[in-house]
């Protein structure tokens, strides 16, 4: 006989498969800690490029609204979690865009806010970078200070061909800090976009190590859709202080997300996103959310 959770397997793949099909249509613990490390990092302030031939198109301005809903299981453990965030992207001249983002979160364990800024520099046709840093109200998921810094090369100008080294800090209410590095690669194949990363995550204390990857396939075109499958698989390692005994934790983990972005007009358009999480001998996590843009 299937057991509930291969069942539940099934249904969540199915959902995804069901919405990758329909998007092309569709225009009109501790163990939570180390997920939160994409917390904070917005998606990446798209290119603003002509699509019609009649000139270049700049709207400096971009604001996005947008909430999620994610149910945990077992509920009665984590319960479910609930944020609204609120971004704008500001396009200072044709080589530098930043940013500010303001997230509020609602969890069983109590409520946070976080903020960022941040700023995307391109510096010449081989090399541009991403440089963040943010800070969460006290709360046990949300870290006290995070700061990211990516450099991008390109390989090939021509066709976009490139690689990425990056990095992360994080450092937690409690005595827990976190150092990540990451090296990536990126290729365009016509009009897709495939991205490949493998992660090394330090973390204090104990000196835990721990590595996760991700793939991302990525479709579409600017100012009219785009459709991304991101798969992230690895550990999540840390030390259990909060026990009588600390003792290392190391849990496997997986994750697969579908987004997609559909612009209505030129400049403004909707997105939404559906993830699946699990985080072994702890909680499995499906996750919705969606959101608005608009550009001026």
């Amino acid at each position: 006989m299937i057991n509930k959770a291969v069942l539940r397997y099934r249904a969540v793949i199915l959902i995804l498969l069901l919405a990758a099909f329909f998007s092309g249509y569709g225009y009109p613990l501790r163990p939570c800690r180390a997920e939160e490390a994409n917390t904070g990092k917005p998606k990446k302030h798209m290119s603003i490029k002509p699509t019609d031939g009649a000139g270049a198109i700049e709207f400096p301005g971009r604001l996005e609204i947008s909430g999620s809903y994610d149910a945990l299981s077992p509920d009665s453990t984590y319960g479910n979690w609930k944020t609204f965030s609120l971004a704008y992207y500001h396009k200072e001249r044709p080589e530098l865009t930043w940013y500010a983002q303001a997230s509020t979160f609602a969890r069983k364990e109590g409520k946070g806010q976080l903020g960022a800024v941040g700023a995307y520099k391109t510096w010449n046709p081989s090399l541009s970078t991403f440089t963040s840093l943010s800070a969460g109200t006290r709360s046990d998921y949300l870290p006290r200070i995070r700061a990211d810094h990516e450099f991008n090369f390109k390989v090939d100008p021509e066709r976009s061909l490139g690689w990425s080294l990056g990095g992360t800090y994080m450092s937690y209410f409690d005595e827990h800090k976190d150092y990540i590095v990451y090296a990536g690669v990126s290729f365009p194949i016509k009009q897709y976009d495939i991205n490949y990363r493998i992660f090394r995550n330090h973390s204090d204390p104990g000196a835990v190590i721990s590595y996760s990857q991700l793939l991302s396939v990525g479709y579409g075109v600017d100012r009219e859709q785009f459709t991304t499958l991101t798969y992230s698989v690895g550990k999540q390692a840390y030390l259990a202080t909060y026990l009588a005994t600390p003792e290392a934790v190391s849990n496997h983990s997986w994750m697969l997300t579908l987004n997609h972005r559909q612009w209505v007009e030129s400049y403004n358009g909707f997105f939404w996103e559906i993830s699946y999480f699990d985080l072994k001998d702890a909680y499995q996590k499906l996750g919705f959310s969606v959101g608005v843009f608009n550009e001026f």
